[in-house]
């Protein structure tokens, strides 16, 4: 078997259990979906709802309102055992970024207890190619500044920085290299209310100096789903300073699954004004979950279609049936991109009966990461 390129999705559940899929993708086109082939599921991974999960490689984290973080091998289709450090429930597990010349992988855990977890394994590479077992995850820092329960973490690019925002009302930023805070300031200056925090996956953020402001956006309806980022535009030494930039964002609304964008040259304290790219109607009553993939640059080359503003979008819906996921290719470079549901192409589905799911991760990897054959 040639080493294809796949998404590994992973979910947990509300009725505490933990599954994994897989998209074998060959070329984007609109012949008709694939079926997402399971990978594993364990059925009694934890002993209350499962509230996050994270993917990378051969790899399966998942945390619950157990405290518990559990550890997966895709490639045993086994649980391995649990890291245990948090008295909460734990709110988002994220990986570090992949960066070619670390010899270790890095994951943050954020819980309820108010404690950012800092764990690290030693890996050539910074590549979970075999599941390590849970013993050789240290615990190598727990920052405790929070007042209250984690809400969300987001790790920049480049790995020098953690956001966090909690329940004490607090944005702050983690020096990730000296690991200690570098400022700290309250939600209401910026974002009142926010709960989740979402890094642009633009890959040239991590190379990039400097900031800008994006402004505040005010939604007409209230999504059912957290605002995922699809896109922004980038290379501003390029741009002249009266041209308009805009960012792209992803929202659930009710079943709608919703494309705008603003201009992030906003400098008006006033909202900015949405404009709807493109939106799709999904199955089910409501959007849950976003995750918006980068197509790897292994595709790219072989795939123009790739280039610039196109992504891989993986969506949760639920009903009182069970729960949906379904990806598109989502693609704003087109001529028609600004047609209803023109940019978006679904390349697989996977309904979940009874089940509602309750996290949601996923990433590109290789097959020889994840079949033990391949090895």
């Amino acid at each position: 078997m040639t080493d294809e390129n796949l998404v590994v999705v992973s979910c947990g559940t509300y009725d505490d259990s933990v599954f994994a899929l897989e998209y074998v993708h060959h070329t984007i086109d609109s012949s008709g979906p694939k079926l997402l082939k399971p990978l594993f599921v364990d059925p009694t991974a934890h002993t209350a709802p499962v509230t996050s999960v994270a993917v990378k490689d051969g790899v399966v984290l998942s945390g619950s309102s157990d405290e518990i973080i559990q550890v997966f091998s895709i490639h045993s289709k086994a649980r391995l055992g649990a890291l245990e450090m948090h008295v909460g429930t734990i709110r988002q597990l994220k990986f570090t970024m992949e960066l070619h010349d670390s010899a270790y992988c890095h994951l943050f855990s954020a819980s309820d207890d108010g404690c950012i977890g800092i764990w690290r394994c030693e890996v050539p590479g910074g590549k979970l190619v075999k599941c390590p077992h849970p013993s050789a995850w240290e615990c190598i820092r727990q920052i405790r500044r929070h007042k209250g329960p984690l809400q969300s973490i987001a790790v920049h690019p480049s790995n020098r920085c953690l956001f966090s925002i909690s329940a004490d009302k607090t944005f702050r930023v983690w020096n990730l290299l000296r690991g200690r805070q570098a400022y700290a300031t309250r939600l209401k200056n910026i974002a009142n209310d926010a709960r989740r925090l979402s890094m642009s996956p633009t890959e040239t953020d991590a190379s990039r100096d400097g900031a800008f402001i994006l402004g505040n956006v005010q939604f007409s309806n209230p999504p059912t789903s957290d605002p995922t980022f699809f896109s922004e535009d980038d290379e501003l030494h390029n741009q002249k300073s009266s041209d308009p930039l805009f960012a792209y964002v992803l929202v659930g609304i009710d079943a709608s699954l919703t494309l705008i964008k603003f201009n992030i040259r906003n400098n008006s304290s006033k909202p900015c004004i949405l404009e709807i790219t493109s939106k799709v109607l999904l199955s089910g009553k409501r959007i849950k979950f976003i995750e918006v993939l980068h197509w790897p640059s292994r595709l790219v080359e072989s795939e123009p279609i790739c280039l610039g503003r196109s992504r891989l979008v993986i969506v949760v819906t639920t009903d009182g049936d069970g729960s949906h996921i379904r990806g598109y290719a989502v693609n704003l470079n087109s001529t028609d991109a600004l047609e209803p549901g023109k940019p978006f192409i679904l390349l697989f589905t996977y309904d979940v009966p009874s089940a509602r799911i309750t996290a949601l991760a996923a990433t590109w990897t290789l097959t020889n990461y994840v079949h033990p054959h391949e090895l």
